[in-house]
């Protein structure tokens, strides 16, 4: 039995209906999809100027500070962060400092061990001398004190340094 004409013209209107409606729907669908993503996007670039912002106000800040500092995250003892006074104390230039690690500065590592193991014990350090490398190899006298801080979303210290190369010689 052939269909009828008018069937088939029903049939082929009924799905072409169906697949109008259903590319509509995963038209709207997908339009609210994108409006989310871009909503989502704005937020994210939102946030990311604003801890821009936020970085450049703490460097301000902490340029501010006539005390040498930086901070390193507590993990893995990367240097996040340091002061235009901590950079003048050493030589270094803030790209030579910032994603190294503290220990390369160290002319004694067991000064480090030291500093580690009092930061996990006590949870901060008041005071502690040790000699650490400028830019030119020279070893210079500091004496540091250390907090721990939350800094970009890592746990962290904040160290102090203060120059005494001139009490040592």
């Amino acid at each position: 039995i052939e269909p009828n004409h008018c069937d088939l013209e029903n049939k082929w209107k009924k799905d072409f209906d169906m697949s109008k409606k259903t590319l509509l729907e995963k038209c709207e669908q997908q339009t609210k999809e994108l409006e989310i993503l871009y909503r989502e996007n704005e937020k994210l670039r939102f946030l990311v100027e604003n801890k821009q912002k936020s970085n450049e106000q703490l460097k301000n800040l902490f340029d501010t500070i006539p005390i040498p500092l930086f901070i390193t995250r507590k993990s893995d003892s990367e240097i996040l962060f340091v002061n235009n006074y901590f950079l003048e104390m050493i030589g270094f230039k803030e790209n030579d400092l910032i994603g190294s690690k503290t220990m390369d500065l160290f002319c004694d590592l067991s000064d480090r061990k030291i500093i580690r193991r009092t930061l996990q014990k006590e949870g901060f350090i008041k005071s502690f001398e040790f000699q650490i490398r400028t830019i030119d190899g020279k070893k210079k006298w500091l004496m540091t004190a250390s907090r721990p801080v939350s800094f970009q979303g890592d746990e962290a210290y904040i160290s102090v340094f203060y120059d005494i190369d001139h009490r040592k010689q």
